[in-house]
């Protein structure tokens, strides 16, 4: 089935992020099959391109530290700054992998990971993902 954006139901759900506290995100970018979810949970106000992401990869929790970029106004250009385990009472073998999977996340995430659909809503143009990693 592969990544979609995905409301958390509203007996909502709160996940811990090692070293930062829980979190409420209101939203996930999940492949439920592989067992792989991501959501966003900080921006860097000195750095607002910078934004951080919690990436649970077969239970074992990642910070992702990504950096974003407007090629045009359809285009936005994801690039890792950083990803670090976070869990380490696992050992994760092929960082490669856990890489693929989050660049496939993100490809679906697009800009803020909600799909908007209202009734009799203007079309908005498709939003081009590029990840650079």
């Amino acid at each position: 089935m592969g990544f979609i954006n995905r409301w958390i139901p509203l007996e909502k759900k709160v996940f811990d992020v090692p070293g930062f506290g829980s979190v409420d995100p209101g939203q996930l970018t999940i492949n439920d099959e592989k067992n792989v979810f991501m959501f966003y949970y900080w921006t860097n106000i000195d750095h607002p391109a910078e934004q951080y992401f919690a990436f649970y990869w077969k239970d074992v929790c990642f910070n992702v530290i990504m950096e974003y970029s407007f090629i045009d106004d359809h285009t936005i250009k994801w690039e890792l700054s950083s990803v670090k385990q976070l869990d380490y009472d696992n050992e994760v073998i092929d960082m490669e992998e856990v890489k693929k999977d989050l660049r496939d996340a993100f490809m679906v995430y697009g800009i803020d990971g909600f799909e908007y659909k209202a009734p009799n809503a203007v079309p908005q143009p498709e939003i081009k993902v590029v990840c650079d990693f």
